[in-house]
């Protein structure tokens, strides 16, 4: 896992957000240990019910993300973007990425694309048991990166 950031700790999740429309990137190193926990802390941030598996979820998600992204706070940039390859839509349950993967990938990296129409956002956990991508749709998004409807 050559990206070009110091080795990560066995302990550790590199996560790291590619935002197409914006040529930039948000990157955090975060506890495993700590991680599920702090996926699931992001509702604390919003009065809308985040659902998992579900548009609304994926949309509010994606809001905490766009908020996030405006106040270069990379670490809930993460946690959202996380959020979403995790629970959003477009898979059935059981299928895509989970909090087991992530938690038993110690010292590895979960790399998110977001696309310019932030619809499908890509995902690749490369860990030391493995590789895993995918997608997750967030779909009917009605905001641009800056919040303009």
């Amino acid at each position: 896992m050559t990206d070009g950031y110091p080795k990560i700790s066995p302990q550790n999740i590199r996560i790291i957000v590619y935002i197409a429309d914006l040529d930039g990137q948000a990157v955090a190193d975060m506890p495993i240990a700590h991680l599920p926990t702090w996926v699931d802390g992001l509702e604390t941030l919003t009065s809308s019910p985040m659902v998992k598996g579900s548009l609304s979820g994926a949309l509010v998600a994606a809001e905490i993300f766009r908020v996030a992204l405006e106040a270069d706070e990379h670490m809930v940039v993460c946690l959202a973007a996380t959020w979403i390859a995790l629970y959003g839509c477009g898979l059935p349950p059981g299928f895509g990425l989970t909090v087991d993967d992530l938690t038993q990938a110690g010292g590895g990296t979960l790399t998110i694309a977001v696309p310019r129409d932030r619809r499908n956002w890509e995902y690749l956990l490369e860990s030391r048991i493995g590789n895993q991508g995918g997608f997750r749709t967030v779909a009917d998004l009605d905001f641009d990166t800056v919040g303009n409807a």
